[in-house]
C-alpha cells in the first residue's frame, strides 16, 4: 500500500494505525517513510511484523512536511501456513489543517518583529501593518509605494485605474481588498469600480488592476480609495 501527502507542522505529527499479522517468519510487513524503514514493534526493536499475531497498536512520530508512506508485503513461496496473509487497518493521519485567518497575520508579524495590532504603522510610511500584509511590502521599512494609479484606453475611451498587489490565497487568509470611488472626498462607493486585468507577480502574489467604469471625459473629478479589511 502506498500513499503521499502534506502534513502540517502545528499537528501532532504521529501516525497510528492497525495491523493484523497471520503467518510465519518467512512472511511479513514492513513499514516506510520517504524509503527508510520503520520499527514496527517497539518491544523487540524489530523493523519487521511476522509470524502469527493479534491485532496490534502501531504508533510512528512523522515530522512536518511532505512525505510518502510505503507498507509493503513479504511472502517466501517455499511454505503456506496459516492464514498467509496481513491486514492493516484504521490508519489515522496528522490532517494537515489551514491555519486561521489571525494565526497567518500572527505568523507574519512575528517574521518581522511586530505585535498583533493591526491597525499600527510600524514604518511610519503611511500604510498599516495590516495594508503591508495584504500588498507584501516590509512593514519595518519606510518605502515606495506599490499602488499605481494610471489609465486604460478600452474602446477608444479612457479609463482611470489603480493597480494593487493581491495575495493569491486572500480568502484563505480571511482578506478582502475594497476600492472606492469619490467625486468629492466625502461620499465614498464601490459602485462604478471593477476589477479588470489580474496578472501574476510571483508564486504568493497576482497584481490587480481595478478600472473607474466611467470614461475620463465623462468625470469632471475622480478620487480612489483602497483599503483591506480581515475576518476569519
Amino acid at each position: 500500500m502506498f500513499c503521499s501527502g502534506f502534513l502540517d507542522k502545528k499537528e501532532g505529527l504521529k501516525s497510528q494505525w492497525k495491523s493484523s499479522l497471520r503467518g510465519i517468519a518467512l512472511i511479513c510487513i514492513e513499514f516506510y517513510i520517504d524509503g527508510e524503514i520503520q520499527d514496527l514493534d517497539t518491544t523487540r526493536s524489530d523493523t519487521r511484523l511476522s509470524g502469527d499475531l493479534d491485532w496490534q497498536i502501531v504508533s510512528i512520530p512523522i515530522s512536518a512536511g511532505e512525505h510518502t508512506l510505503v507498507f509493503e508485503y513479504t511472502k517466501d513461496g517455499s511454505v503456506s501456513s496459516n492464514s498467509d496473509s496481513v491486514w492493516v487497518d484504521d490508519v489515522t493521519l496528522p490532517l494537515s489543517t489551514e491555519p486561521s485567518a489571525t494565526e497567518f497575520y500572527s505568523d507574519w508579524a512575528d517574521d518581522y518583529g511586530l505585535g498583533n495590532d493591526l491597525n499600527v504603522d510600524s514604518d511610519q510610511d503611511g500604510m498599516s501593518d495590516l495594508l503591508e500584509y495584504a500588498v507584501g511590502t516590509d512593514p519595518t521599512e519606510n518605502g515606495t509605494s506599490v499602488l499605481s494609479v494610471s489609465s486604460m484606453i478600452d474602446d477608444d475611451l479612457e479609463y482611470f485605474t489603480l493597480t494593487i498587489p493581491q495575495r493569491k490565497d486572500a480568502a484563505a487568509r480571511g482578506l478582502e481588498y475594497i476600492v472606492r470611488r469619490s467625486t468629492d472626498l466625502q461620499e465614498w462607493s464601490e459602485v462604478g469600480v471593477e476589477p479588470v486585468v489580474t496578472e501574476p507577480i510571483n508564486s504568493e502574489f497576482d497584481q490587480v488592476t481595478y478600472r473607474v467604469s466611467s470614461p475620463i471625459h465623462l468625470e469632471e473629478k475622480v478620487f480612489l480609495k483602497f483599503d483591506v479589511s480581515i475576518t476569519e
